[in-house]
This record gives C-alpha cells, sequence and structure tokens, in this order.
C-alpha cells in the first residue's frame, strides 16, 4: 500500500511539472490492474459454501436434484436446502422447474430464478411453506419465462425482484390461492407485459414496502388488463407508499400513513383494518361494485390531505355509498358521508373532499360547524338523493340543533330546509334532486344561514 501512495505521489508529481506521459499511461495500467483484481476476487466469492443450485427438474425434497457448493467445488447434495441450518443462496438453474413439496425446516439465505435459455419456475404445492431471509430474484432472458407459482402454500421473503428484458420474456409471480409476505419492497423492472404480479385465485400478497413497476393482472402473458381476483395487503407498522396500479382487493393494515404515489384504482373490495390512506394529489377510485369492508374509523379511513379525491362510480337507479373520509390536520377526525340514492338516471362518478375547517364563505352565521364537504361528479342526472353529514364535536360553534344543511356554489348559499343536525350528525331529512342540492362543484356544510327564513 506504501508503494501504491508513493506512485500515486510520483505520477502526481510528474503530471504537474514535468511532459512526461510514460507515467499516466503508468498510473492508468495500476488502476486499471487494482480494479480488475477486485472484480476477480468479487467474481470468486460469488458463491459460497452452502448454496444450493439445481442440476435437473424434480421436487425440491429430493437431494439428487441439487449441488451444493462446500467451498470449493460443487457436490451433488445428500439434503434438500433448507432440511439443514445454513443454506445460502439457492438458485433454480437453466431448463429446471421444481416442486416445492415439503416445509423445509429451516430458511434459506436468498433465491434465485435464474435467467437462462429455457423456462425456469418454481411450484409450491399443497399447502408448503418457504421462508427466505434474503432477497428473492426472478430473471429472464431469450424470449423464455421465469416464475414462481405458490398454489396455496407461502413464501415468505425479504424483497422480491422480476426483471424482464421485454419482448416476450416474462419474468412474474404467480399466485392462486397461496399467499406471499414480504418484509420489503416489491421491484417489477420492465413492463406490464414483462414483469409481473399474476392472481389466479383468491390469494393474497401482503407487503410491508412497497411495490413499483411492471403491473398486476390476472392475464396470461401480463399486460394492462386489471386483476380479476386476489389481495394486496399493505400491512407495514408504520408509513409505507402504495403502489400505483389498479387492484382487484386492496388492503390496508397495520399502521402508520399508506400514501399514494399515483392515481389508483379498487374494482372489488377496499379494506381498512386499520392505517391511513393519504391521497395527496392522487385520486382513489371505487368501481361501480366496489365495497368498503373492515372498520373504518379515526384510525382507519381515506385522508383527503391535498387535491385528490375518493371518487366512487354510481350506477344507475337505486344504490348507496358510505365514503370513509376524514382528515389528519390536527388530530384522526373520521367524518364520512352516506348518500343514498332513490333514483338516477345515468351512471357516472362521485368525487368527494373533506375539509377540517370553517367554510371561506361562512359570513356572519353564528352557528355553524369548523368542516365542509367539496363535491365533483360526473355523468349522474336526475337523481334524488338523502344522506347523513358526520362531524365531530369539536367541529361545532354555536347551537347543534339549529344547524342546517346549506350548500355554497362560490357564489352564494342555500339552506335545505329538509335537514337536521343532532349528535355529530347532519341528516338531509327530505329527498333532493340535481336542482334542490346539486353536488358537482358544490360545498356542502351544517351551517344556519342568517339570511335564510
Amino acid at each position: 500500500m506504501n508503494e501504491l501512495r508513493t506512485e500515486i505521489r510520483q505520477s502526481n508529481a510528474f503530471k504537474r511539472g514535468s511532459n512526461y506521459q510514460g507515467n499516466n499511461f503508468g498510473l492508468r495500467g495500476l488502476v486499471l490492474g487494482l480494479v480488475f483484481s477486485l472484480f476477480f476476487i468479487e467474481f470468486s466469492f460469488c458463491q459460497v459454501a452452502g448454496d444450493y443450485r439445481t442440476q435437473s427438474n424434480g421436487d425440491w425434497s429430493t437431494p439428487s436434484n441439487w449441488l451444493v457448493y462446500n467451498g470449493a467445488s460443487w457436490n451433488t447434495a445428500t439434503s434438500y436446502p433448507g432440511q439443514n441450518p445454513g443454506a445460502g443462496t439457492v438458485t433454480i438453474m437453466s431448463n429446471d422447474n421444481i416442486s416445492l413439496d415439503v416445509n423445509p425446516a429451516n430458511s434459506i439465505g436468498a433465491l434465485v430464478i435464474e435467467a437462462s435459455n429455457s423456462n425456469v419456475s418454481l411450484r409450491f404445492l399443497s399447502t408448503n411453506t418457504l421462508t427466505v431471509t434474503g432477497s428473492t430474484t426472478v430473471s429472464c432472458a431469450n424470449n423464455r419465462s421465469r416464475w414462481i407459482r405458490v398454489d396455496n402454500g407461502t413464501l415468505n421473503t425479504s424483497s422480491i425482484t422480476c426483471n424482464s428484458g421485454g419482448g416476450g420474456q416474462d419474468a412474474f409471480i404467480q399466485v392462486l390461492n397461496g399467499s406471499i409476505n414480504v418484509s420489503g419492497n416489491i421491484t417489477l423492472n420492465g413492463s406490464s407485459s414483462g414483469a409481473y404480479i399474476r392472481f389466479d385465485g383468491t390469494g393474497s400478497v401482503n407487503v410491508k414496502g412497497t411495490i413499483t413497476g411492471g403491473g398486476i393482472t390476472s392475464t396470461a402473458g401480463g399486460g394492462s388488463t386489471p386483476p380479476a381476483s386476489g389481495t394486496v395487503n399493505y400491512n407495514n407498522s408504520g408509513d409505507q407508499n402504495v403502489g400505483t396500479y389498479t387492484y382487484y382487493n386492496l388492503t390496508v393494515s397495520g399502521s402508520g400513513n399508506k400514501s399514494l404515489t399515483g392515481a389508483t384504482t379498487v374494482n372489488n373490495v377496499l379494506t381498512l383494518n386499520s392505517g391511513l390512506i393519504l391521497l395527496g394529489s392522487n385520486s382513489l377510485t371505487l368501481a361501480q361494485a366496489a365495497t368498503v369492508a373492515g372498520s373504518p374509523s379515526a384510525t382507519a379511513m381515506v385522508v383527503t390531505d391535498g387535491s385528490g379525491q375518493l371518487i366512487k362510480n354510481i350506477p344507475t337507479g337505486a344504490s348507496s355509498f358510505t365514503f370513509p373520509v376524514g382528515d389528519n390536520t390536527v388530530t384522526n377526525d373520521y367524518s364520512p358521508v352516506l348518500l343514498s340514492f332513490s333514483a338516477n338516471t345515468n351512471a357516472g362518478s362521485i368525487g368527494l373532499n373533506v375539509i377540517d375547517a370553517i367554510h371561506p364563505d361562512n359570513g356572519a352565521a353564528s352557528d355553524y360547524i369548523s368542516r365542509y364537504w367539496h363535491f365533483v361528479t360526473t355523468g349522474l342526472s336526475n337523481y334524488t338523493f338523502t344522506g347523513t353529514f358526520t362531524y365531530v364535536a369539536g367541529d361545532i360553534i354555536g347551537t347543534e340543533s339549529s344547524l342546517k344543511l346549506n350548500i355554497n356554489n362560490g357564489i352564494s348559499w342555500s339552506q335545505i330546509a329538509g335537514s337536521s343536525a343532532a349528535s355529530n350528525v347532519l341528516t338531509i331529512t327530505a329527498g333532493q334532486n340535481q336542482t334542490t342540492a346539486p353536488l358537482n362543484g358544490n360545498d356542502f356544510t351544517a351551517r344556519l344561514n342568517p339570511t335564510a327564513t
């Protein structure tokens, strides 16, 4: 090392005070030599004692399907990965398809589905479980597919990365009725037709990090078609980002803030177990058939903390929906809105924000609440509805029993006589329509209009 420092100092001296170029070439050669040496060292240690790789198709529990590295060479295994402690990286090699037919008693260090010239897969049979303490990587090349299929079992891993080269090179995770638990992130490197999660049953992916890239689908070969089954559960005990996808079922649990990273859609069930979905500038859309499950509350709700809205697609005819919204401006306040339609001619959508503040046009009113709800609709026409608006006790200024539904269109207020307030709920007691209480672009709040009769 001292000799290296001396040569570098000498080289610098030549560069400062001499036109002699040989030293520059010598220094570059030395650096290149060091880089090559480091590469050689890293390559030499890319496998360690205890690593496994396949040498044939078949069952996981058959030792002869495996080679194990002893620190110097690869040899036919006498036990399968995870049968005994100490298994390192397990690689499913080219043209090998392995079935997990056993519950390994011990975890493995990492799992690799190799990029090669043939299809490669790992399939979980029955209810078998495999625990990977490190990463799981699925890579593809040469117009061949690589995948992990979880039928009814369970894969536990710290992260999943699917690398697709495009052009028919699929790297994906297929979930039927089993489950995948990921303590970190799922990274799908490639387009939605190359790197994807494919649901073909009632299974679930539970992730404590986030999901980025690729797509989520139920279509063979991937693509942009939304999934027709399956659940993604963001279940970290703390903050995490919700990937920008269309979900069949979306669940939030654990705790903390679950922040949208883009426009997100749920086609079947949004389950609010615990944790706050923060919209920011992104909207969360629920399809016509979508419902809300779980235990919506001040600790499990959709927070409209920016320009994003909770949007519900509304069918024709009669329907009802409770928007599980609230805010976390100072404290967590759950302030849901229930709209019940007895009639609606055209299908459309309703977007909703709740704002924890006195309406800026409150004027001379002395009885009001410090909260209002803003609606944006598309498509709806000839509708009739009733509803309820829930607020918290700390919102009330003045006398609650004096409050009525007030609607502000940006210019003036209108007060709905067929409404009343009690026990922190504003209720529309008489049916309203698009003329008497238009939703689109208007703000709704509880207030006594001092100019109303």
